[in-house]
């Protein structure tokens, strides 16, 4: 009596939940693969942005424009000491540039191509 109700399951409708399954997980990579883009765009395009447009103002954008800074990714490949040897710049204005940075999720560079430079 219990099973009287049951449909059978044909062949082609095995096909078609393998089929299902098959376009969920595709579109599931697909939507994963749109964060990891979307992200990786957000960063580049932060880090391309101009220093005029990082919150940093006055005398400390002034130090680094004097000393060929005008990207934030020029910024952010600076150690703390590398900042702190450019002519202009001392601790507290490396102190207000890290503190800007950190807002938008970004820091100096642990290792710099630009120590010292």
């Amino acid at each position: 009596m219990f099973g009287m109700n049951r449909k059978a399951t044909t062949g082609a409708d095995i096909e078609i939940i393998e089929l299902v399954k098959k376009l969920t997980i595709g579109i599931d990579q697909l939507r994963q693969s749109i964060d990891r883009n979307t992200k990786h765009s957000y960063d580049e395009l932060l880090l391309d942005d101009r220093i005029e447009n990082s919150g940093i103002t006055g005398y400390s954008l002034q130090a680094m424009r004097s000393n060929g800074i005008k990207t934030i990714r020029d910024l952010t490949s600076f150690t703390k000491q590398g900042l702190n040897a450019l002519h202009g710049i001392g601790p507290a204005i490396t102190k207000d540039i890290e503190d800007k940075l950190r807002i938008k999720g970004l820091s100096l560079s642990v290792k710099g191509k630009n120590e010292g430079r």
